[in-house]
């Protein structure tokens, strides 16, 4: 009898030994995940911290400012990321911080493009504007029209100044712009290798319309009289980008869907990647799906004109300000970066 009353006693405690175990296995386990959960959100706070110094001492350096700084590889041993995102209803940007499942939101009052990323970043401030780890690619031609007589200027590196042909100095978006008659004014560059741009291509600037043309108003066009050309970005009559590529063999016409609206600054850009394909781009926003050019891109020679066909139709009657050609196809962020300087 006292056998038996001992073995159920010694079950009980067994168990009671066992689930009182149990439950400081569960508890530890708890405590290790707040402590781990702690952990973590000590770790947001601590790169919180230091990008919000950065983004405080970036706001208040002159342009042409740029440093580099480096941020935590990871997270309690997890992989993160943290994105910019925009939001201009409340003049400011915010940072959405992702480890693992979790997200967590912070707003910093900066205009901020770009993103940050794990380990080594670098910002640089133009415009006002401060860019994060956007590496600046510079255009093969940008005229700013900063000076226009008796060359335009081009503050690229490869100093491709051309001869203006009648257009008048107005107030651009940045400074002075030029104004096309509509009728025969026109810039021409003599013919470049550097010019001769078959492959990846971007053409950005600010456009002021008067009105829209009977015909296609020509903006941009390295084209010979029989527009044979690598590439050419002009107007619609209804308002609409349209960018052509030509050549003996092929042609190809792309148009834009946004319409161009008018007495206006309105910023474009037209992106041909390597594959041939096409985005538009309206005030820094992509307009549309992208497109794909069907026709080679070859080059023939022809110099370069803005405002108006090298067969001499076509002409603009509106304003033109900063235009910039690159021989890469610029991202979405260099896109909107490009806009903001």
């Amino acid at each position: 009898m006292r056998r038996a009353q001992s073995s159920v006693e010694f079950v009980v405690l067994t168990s009671f030994m066992l689930l009182a175990f149990s439950i400081a296995i569960i508890v530890t386990q708890q405590n290790i995940a707040d402590f781990t959960q702690v952990g973590k959100q000590a770790s947001i706070e601590s790169i919180e911290g230091a990008l919000r110094n950065e983004f405080m001492l970036g706001s208040v350096m002159p342009d042409g400012y740029e440093r580099e700084f480096t941020l935590p590889d990871s997270v309690q041993g997890l992989p993160y990321t943290a994105r910019i995102r925009p939001e201009p209803a409340i003049l400011a940007d915010w940072v959405e911080f992702t480890v693992g499942n979790e997200k967590k939101i912070v707003f910093f009052q900066s205009e901020i493009i770009g993103n940050v990323t794990p380990g080594k970043n670098t910002m640089r401030k133009s415009n006002g504007i401060l860019s994060m780890n956007l590496a600046a690619r510079q255009p093969v031609l940008n005229y700013a029209f900063t000076t226009v007589n008796p060359t335009i200027i081009d503050s690229s590196p490869n100093h491709l100044d051309a001869i203006p042909y009648g257009p008048t100095v107005v107030a651009g978006i940045d400074g002075q712009a030029l104004q096309f008659n509509g009728v025969n004014q026109y810039l021409e560059r003599a013919h470049d290798a550097r010019l001769a741009i078959t492959g990846p291509l971007t053409i950005t600037g600010w456009v002021k319309l008067n009105n829209y043309g009977s015909t296609v108003y020509m903006v941009v066009a390295k084209a010979n009289a029989n527009s044979y050309t690598p590439y050419q970005l002009g107007i619609k009559t209804s308002g609409e980008l349209r960018f052509m590529q030509r050549a003996s063999s092929g042609n190809t016409l792309l148009d834009g869907p946004a319409k161009i609206p008018l007495r206006r600054w309105v910023h474009f850009a037209v992106v041909r990647d390597n594959t041939g394909k096409v985005q538009f781009y309206m005030d820094g926003q992509p307009t549309g799906p992208t497109q794909t050019v069907t026709s080679p891109s070859v080059d023939y020679g022809a110099p370069l004109r803005i405002g108006l066909h090298n067969a001499g139709n076509r002409p603009l009657n509106g304003a033109l300000d900063n235009v910039r050609i690159y021989n890469v196809a610029l991202t979405p962020l260099e896109i909107e970066a490009d806009r903001a300087s």
